[in-house]
């Protein structure tokens, strides 16, 4: 993705120097891929660098390359650059995105969901500022999206009034600010679709079942809409039906940046920044409450102690709202070194394997909302502790054989 983004953008820039291309053409195709390779870049650093605020591992980032692969002079550049800092790669994610937002229109001729737009990236900065713990900066950028009545001015994202819309209708909702967008004749395949790996109807092959350790969440109540979005087979474990079209399409789009997201994200910075529970709860409710039956349910100001008890209950909405959408493991990343909100490191999972063999034929309850998940639940995957070096991937050989600057530059432990 990075390199490829970096070979349009060369020769965008040569066709705009040509003639070939008016500049505000070009500009917009430099800020779809520069969207795109801020996007790719933040995945990579969330995955192979720690959190951008430990000052151990030499604050390594990733070496943060901008250039292209198409002359060797490029190439021996690629292949001696060392991994940049993580202030550089927070700088250079900016950058990029700062560039895309000034060159992008505020929706998209072609489809608005599945290229990047003005929206697409603010949204994107904003969650970059929140892993960097910018707090104003966030506000500043989600603000921008953030409008009267919960309608964004800029690209006009508004929530679903049904939860579930956002993914099955995947290519035209108010609420999907980018996706990734999959086809019949272009998907991940069999092994790899999120219609195979996730839904056990219409054909799908059940592989990745929801946790109980989600589905007992004591934030979740029983009469939550979101439940309705889940469906339980014969061995007893729950799968979510947000992929959950023709398995033979295999064209669900991958939802990146929705704008319950950006909702979410800025009551968390208002709250960061010194903001009262009174100034962000609007914006946890108005995500919360559209999936709620009774309004009785309704948080109020009167719900929490404090900030902390508020902050516990957003990030666990944020846990209800993003399941099986890969947003878990960026937050347990961006809040490892957080004094309140820390996991402590890569949480005890519960395999589905002990779930199905040992627990559940014996009768041995484990999905119970607001229940306690069995011990023997979480024992064959037990904890990871922030010390472990698995908290991080290894630099891969692959990538240290063709740039050998990075075999000194290892992440600690491997």
């Amino acid at each position: 993705m990075i390199s490829g983004a970096n070979l349009v953008i060369d020769g965008i820039t040569k066709a705009i120097e040509d003639g070939i291309l008016s500049a505000p053409i070009g500009e917009a195709y430099i800020g779809e891929c520069r969207f795109l390779r801020a996007l790719t870049y933040h995945n990579l650093l969330i995955h192979f660098a720690r959190p951008f605020a430990e000052q151990g591992n030499n604050r390594y980032g990733l070496p943060y390359l901008d250039y292209p692969m198409n002359t060797q002079e490029n190439i021996d550049k690629a292949g001696e650059h060392p991994r940049d800092n993580l202030d550089v790669c927070y700088t250079k994610l900016v950058e990029d995105l700062d560039y895309a937002e000034s060159k992008l229109g505020n929706t998209h001729a072609v489809n608005r969901i599945t290229r990047a737009t003005k929206g697409a990236a603010i949204a994107l900065k904003a969650r970059v500022l929140l892993h960097k713990g910018d707090w104003a900066g966030v506000k500043r950028e989600a603000a921008k999206l953030v409008g009267d009545g919960f309608t964004s001015p800029i690209g006009g994202y508004a929530l679903t009034a049904d939860p579930i819309t956002p993914f099955h209708s995947f290519a035209s909702n108010s609420e999907s600010i980018f996706s990734v967008e999959n086809g019949t004749m272009r998907n991940a395949t069999v092994n790899g679709s999120l219609n195979q790996l996730y839904t056990m109807s219409n054909g799908g092959r059940a592989l990745v079942a929801v946790s109980p350790i989600a589905y007992n969440n004591s934030y979740w109540i029983e009469a939550d809409k979101r439940r309705d979005m889940l469906e339980q087979n014969a061995a007893g474990l729950y799968f979510t039906t947000k992929y959950n079209n023709a398995v033979a399409e295999m064209n669900s789009y991958a939802p990146i940046i929705r704008y319950a997201e950006v909702l979410l994200t800025y009551a968390e910075a208002i709250i960061r920044d010194g903001g009262s529970v009174e100034d962000a709860l609007p914006y946890l409710n108005v995500v919360r409450n559209r999936s709620l039956y009774p309004t009785a349910d309704a948080y109020t100001a009167s719900s929490f102690a404090d900030t902390k008890a508020f902050m516990n209950a957003l990030l666990n909405e944020r846990r209800i709202e993003f399941l099986a959408e890969g947003r878990r493991w960026e937050d347990i990343h961006r809040l490892l070194l957080d004094p309140d909100y820390s996991t402590g490191g890569v949480p005890a999972k519960a395999h589905r394997i002990t779930i199905t063999d040992v627990l559940i034929p014996d009768g041995v309850p484990v999905y119970v909302i607001g229940g306690a998940v069995p011990a023997d639940a979480l024992t064959t995957i037990p904890a990871i502790p922030y010390s472990d070096r698995r908290c991080v991937f290894p630099i891969p050989e692959s990538t240290t054989t063709r740039n050998p600057t990075l075999h000194g530059q290892q992440n600690e432990g491997w």
